[in-house]
């Protein structure tokens, strides 16, 4: 646990706000009516994130601490969960693989709600499994908490309910289930859910139909589904050695007749309901699969790694243990050192030097307009324009001579606009990349975007 707390506060204010995180920023300036203003999650996570915020403010730091608590608290929960399904030395292992993976100490320093979500899928699924083993009210009502604060932080929370399903169906296979102690608790979490549910079923039905909710996401393929186990493990060589002790674990396992084949069963659900269940949805209907938003099916890989490893020769998992600190440091080096996000901040910085600052900044959407926003001096903020919004980009452009382009999340090739008018009436003097592909992270769990800034001066011709 000390050692996840300190892997996630390290650096954790850093690097700038991106895209996503800068929408979290957007909404908590908007005061308590920005918990409701994003109906593409729920609300929950932005009112525990105001929350923090009013004590931790705006900063990067302050923003990403709610990630950083829900991450470390994912690591324990994890435990419990593995403790109930295997051994001991099995948990142990689950919870030290998490603690130091690169994937989830990124998750645990960003300011969106997926360290929330990891947090609550492991406490749906542990008390669930102790709502039919030991019938205690105690646990029953945290179940039920426990689901809808998931249904209330992310639209794929509602994958819990078929996992629940299917978990309670593999225990009644080990023996007689009280059934009737469970109607409550699903009442309940129904009565509990239905407003959240029906804004999810409503934004849901709007996409199938065609309407412009998240169109940024495209039909994954096959190799999408299988490529969900290496994005957690960014690094082959680390994804490599562990995959070659999970084989080892397992054949020693049957090799002993000890699998424990319901406890490996009940680990899977996460990544079916997580990921495959996605997955098919995205298929069959209308694409909603994301890797960030498939975090949750992350606790099958730990899981199921722990109790691989556990059932290694004592002595292979002191090599192990010796592996995996060896591999690990470097892309962790790689985490610390290099970029994972856009470097927003720099941008910034370049944009009010006096030689750089032009009469406008120019971005392509509003989006990046907001990114450039976040970091410029308040006395810069009259300078900004985004093509997209207001007046024509002519009438923008008319009394000024000088401009720089902002483009970034492949604007350029949709902002066909800009180009045709800068092209027509302008000669561009320079241009930058930030950043360079030497500063980004090759092991870096979300795609860092090619910032490119663009220096144009008015032609003589076309002087007003």
């Amino acid at each position: 646990m000390l050692v996840a707390l300190s892997l996630r506060l390290y650096g954790l204010g850093d690097e700038s706000l991106w895209l996503d995180e800068q929408h979290t920023l957007g909404l908590m300036k908007k005061g308590w009516s920005g918990i409701t203003a994003d109906a593409t999650q729920g609300p929950l996570f932005l009112l525990l994130e105001k929350l923090f915020t009013s004590v931790t403010g705006l900063s990067e730091s302050g923003l990403r601490a709610i990630s950083v608590v829900f991450g470390v608290a994912s690591v324990s929960a994890l435990y419990r969960l593995a403790l109930f399904l295997f051994t001991p030395a099995a948990a142990l292992w689950a919870a030290w693989l998490m603690a130091v993976n690169p994937a989830m100490i990124h998750i645990s320093q960003d300011a969106r709600p997926y360290a929330l979500m990891l947090f609550l899928a492991s406490m749906c699924a542990l008390y669930a499994l102790r709502s039919v083993t030991r019938g205690n009210l105690s646990d029953r009502v945290a179940f039920v908490l426990c689901v809808a604060a998931l249904v209330y932080t992310h639209a794929f929370g509602v994958f819990i309910f078929p996992m629940i399903l299917a978990l309670w169906w593999l225990h009644s296979r080990q023996g007689p289930m009280e059934y009737r102690k469970l109607i409550w608790p699903l009442v309940a979490i129904l009565l509990l859910c239905l407003p959240q549910l029906l804004i999810f079923g409503e934004r849901f039905l709007t996409k199938a139909g065609g309407g412009e909710v998240a169109l940024w996401i495209e039909e994954p393929s096959v190799a999408t589904l299988f490529a969900v186990p290496y994005h957690f493990f960014r690094f082959p060589l680390l994804a490599g050695l562990l995959a070659l002790f999970f084989v080892i674990g397992v054949y020693r396992s049957v090799a002993r007749q000890s699998v424990p084949v319901w406890s490996i069963s009940v680990s899977t659900l996460f990544a079916i309901a997580f990921a495959f269940l996605p997955w098919l949805t995205s298929i069959l209907l209308t694409p909603i699969f994301v890797f960030r938003y498939a975090t949750p099916a992350a606790l099958t890989c730990f899981l199921l790694l722990g109790f691989a490893v556990s059932e290694s020769k004592p002595r292979h998992r002191i090599a192990l243990a010796v592996a995996l600190f060896l591999v690990s440091l470097f892309p962790l080096h790689s985490y610390y050192t290099k970029l994972d996000k856009e470097p927003w901040n720099r941008v910034a910085d370049v944009l009010a030097e006096p030689g750089h600052c032009p009469d406008i900044i120019l971005a392509d959407r509003n989006y990046i307009a907001k990114c450039v926003k976040n970091y410029l001096p308040d006395e810069l903020d009259s300078r900004i324009a985004a093509s997209e919004s207001g007046e024509p980009l002519h009438i923008k452009l008319q009394s000024v001579n000088t401009v720089v382009r902002v483009s970034a999340y492949n604007s350029e090739s949709n902002s066909p606009a800009v180009a045709a008018e800068l092209n027509a009436n302008w000669r561009r003097t320079d241009s930058i990349v930030y950043p360079p592909e030497s500063d980004v992270n090759p092991y870096a769990v979300s795609w860092v975007s090619p910032i490119t800034l663009s220096w144009w001066t008015r032609s003589e011709e076309s002087q007003p």
